[in-house]
Order: C-alpha cells, then structure tokens, then sequence
C-alpha cells in the first residue's frame, strides 16, 4: 500500500520506493514472490490496493467536513540499525522518526507540536529513547500521495524501531524474533498517544481561528 500501484522511475525517489505495489522487494533487493502474479491474480489484488487508498480519501474528506482539517499518521516500524538497500547502512537509527517530506507534508505548526509530544512524552519515562526527524526515511508513498496541505490535509510518517517495543529479526534466541514487549509496547503506545494529541490540538487552534 506504500508503493505506487505501477512502480515509477523517479531520480528524485529512493530506491525503495520505485518499484510497484505487487512487486515487491526485500531491503536486501530480492523479489518477495517466488513466482509473478497472473494477470487474474493481479487484477484482483490491486482491487485492494484502490479500496485502501478510497477509503483514506474519504476518511480525508469526512474530518474535513467534520473538523475543517484532516490529520493522518502514517505509521510503520524499521530496524534499529540500517541494513539492505538504505542510504545508512550499518548506522544506528534513532528510536522515532518522523516523516515530513521536509517539511512539506503538514503544516509545520503541527510538524513542531507532533514532534514535540514524542519528545515530551518520550522524555517523561526516561528510557533514553531519541528522535529524529526526516532521517533516514522523509516519507513514503501514503504521505507523498496524500498529503496536501494547502487542501487542510496534513500527513506525518512515524517510523519506530522495532528493539523499542519487540525483539528484531536478528534475535540470537530464534523464540524471541518478533515477539513483543508488552510493557515497553504500552509505553510506546502512550508516548505516540499523547504526540496525535498534540498535533491534533495544534491543529484545531489553527483552523479554529479560520
């Protein structure tokens, strides 16, 4: 769903981000299918994708309607240390990434109020967690597609590593790979919490004003 219905050639896009919705790759560049869809099958699947992407915009168009501005977070996980296809490769990341296209996906009065409720809530535990904002993912597809501020349609990625509330792929004890922690799962779960919370009151100040 975070991938162009036909894949793109882009110079301005990360890799990534290029190929198609069916076909889709590992970050270590391998094709995820063992074998092509047939035309049936593809057909079908990408009935989905549309439906996925409907249904946002007419969500879109109802807190429009409803609060005069729309907010959506567009949320994913990622690996604590970068690895396949990514520009940092064998970096450590920070534990929140927030995605703004630069900037330019939401208005940067919300950008500023969502980040500072990761930061705030974040720093209410003390578990040292860090945050960065547009490295090293900007924002995928779903924020590129649907974002559109000056339409009052405001889009943040949030991207958390997956060690901040479960165990990685690369677990040494095969049991633990993707299990969760479920306490650091609440605390994760309440510190985005009171971020969309903080958007969401920055938001309705600004439209409320309109």
């Amino acid at each position: 769903m975070n991938r162009t219905k036909n894949g793109i050639k882009d110079k301005k896009l990360p890799f990534h981000l290029k190929n198609s919705a069916i076909e889709y790759y590992t970050i270590e560049n391998e094709l995820l299918l063992l074998q092509p869809y047939t035309s049936e099958e593809r057909e079908y699947i990408l009935k989905f994708y549309d439906l996925y992407h409907n249904i946002i915009n007419l969500l879109t168009k109802k807190m429009i309607k409803e609060r005069g501005y729309a907010l959506i977070i567009d949320a994913h996980s990622m690996s604590s240390v970068g690895w396949g296809r990514v520009h940092d490769k064998g970096k450590v990341r920070s534990d929140f990434v927030v995605g703004t296209l630069d900037d330019e996906s939401a208005d940067s009065e919300i950008i500023y109020s969502f980040c500072e409720g990761l930061k705030n809530a974040s720093q209410a535990y003390k578990l040292g967690l860090s945050l960065t904002k547009n490295d090293p993912y900007s924002g995928g597809f779903i924020t590129r597609k649907h974002n559109d501020p000056d339409k009052n349609i405001h889009v943040l990625q949030l991207e958390v590593t997956m060690s901040t509330y479960m165990y990685e792929a690369d677990e040494k004890d095969k049991i633990k790979r993707y299990a969760l922690k479920q306490l650091r799962l609440k605390i994760v779960q309440d510190i985005i919490s009171h971020a969309i919370e903080s958007a969401s009151m920055t938001a309705k100040r600004i439209y409320s004003k309109k």
